[in-house]
């Protein structure tokens, strides 16, 4: 929305506001009569006043203005142009440093974008480097899990009844808890159970072979 003539042009010549002035329009018209050529003109009428686009002006002047780029580009020059000529009479300030006041403010608010982006940035480079530690720690954990010796009931595996009788009474309800004990303390350690003897000691080390691929008899 470009707003009502003449308040659309004064915006764009940067007009500084004056006390009530009835003859404001006559003067910017007279203005641009006076300063602008026939063709800049038309097209700033046509572009303020009556509200056609840059391509209506190019489609429909007269003047050999082909493409809305170039209409564009007379207008500016105009406005520049009218600008220099009222700033010097005190109704507008230079459109030039207002022009730089935008690029600076422009220019900081895309420094402070950019602080933004970079903070994101490090914050996602945070979440995927956390990621990655996860999942490390995931196949840690899966790997400690297949290499761990699942949970085998001496209800569950081929005994003779005096070994089984022998490590019930000892207190072993898996086969896991006798294993524990060879590896702590070897397999010597089965024979002090009551009553183990070697023909006890080898069925129990055949039987933990057979289940669990782990070979704790001796000269196997």
């Amino acid at each position: 929305m470009r707003g009502d003539w003449p308040d659309n042009l004064l915006l764009d010549l940067n007009y500084v506001p004056q006390p009530a002035n009835d003859t404001l329009e006559s003067e910017i018209v007279a203005t641009v009569k006076k300063l602008l050529t026939p063709t800049e003109s038309f097209c700033v009428f046509a572009f303020y006043k009556s509200g056609f686009t840059y391509g209506e002006i190019a489609h429909y002047n007269d003047y050999g203005l082909d493409t809305g780029n170039i209409v564009k580009e007379v207008i500016d020059e105009s406005l520049l142009r009218i600008n220099k000529y009222l700033s010097l009479k005190g109704l507008t300030e230079p459109i030039k440093p207002k022009i730089e006041q935008e690029l600076r403010n422009i220019t900081e608010e895309l420094k402070q974008n950019n602080k933004y982006i970079k903070y994101l940035l490090d914050q996602i480079a945070l979440l995927e480097n956390r990621l990655i530690l996860l999942e490390k720690k995931a196949e840690n954990t899966l790997e400690e899990e297949s290499n761990q010796t699942p949970v085998i009931w001496l209800d569950d595996v081929e005994l003779s009844v005096r070994s089984y009788n022998i490590l019930k009474r000892a207190g072993y309800n898996t086969l896991n808890e006798v294993i524990s004990l060879i590896e702590e303390e070897g397999v010597e350690a089965l024979l002090k159970v009551r009553n183990c003897d070697k023909k006890s000691l080898k069925e129990i080390l055949d039987t933990i072979y057979e289940y669990t691929s782990k070979d704790y008899r001796p000269n196997s």
